[in-house]
């Protein structure tokens, strides 16, 4: 799976488990629900402090979101010089 995929995944099961509509958390996060729909979808990618700012809006920790992350990505845990291509 993709990172921007699996982010997008993480991100729509955050967002659905704090009780948040695309449209609360975009207006929460700054940003359009557009842009928080095509996050989800895996079509747009987060920068580290809009990730931030939507752990916050969820109400998820740090280390929790650390180890839902980890998850998604064990099946490429591949270097990044052996990833860099696909």
């Amino acid at each position: 799976m993709k990172i921007d995929s699996h982010i997008g995944h993480c991100v729509s099961e955050w967002r659905r488990k704090a009780g948040l509509s695309q449209e609360t958390l975009a207006q929460t996060i700054g940003l359009q629900q557009t842009a928080v729909s095509k996050i989800e979808a895996g079509k747009q990618s987060l920068t580290v402090g809009q990730l931030l700012l939507v752990l916050d809006a969820c109400g998820v920790s740090d280390p929790e979101a650390l180890s839902h992350l980890r998850d998604g990505a064990s099946g490429s845990m591949k270097p990044l010089w052996e990833r860099i291509d696909e």
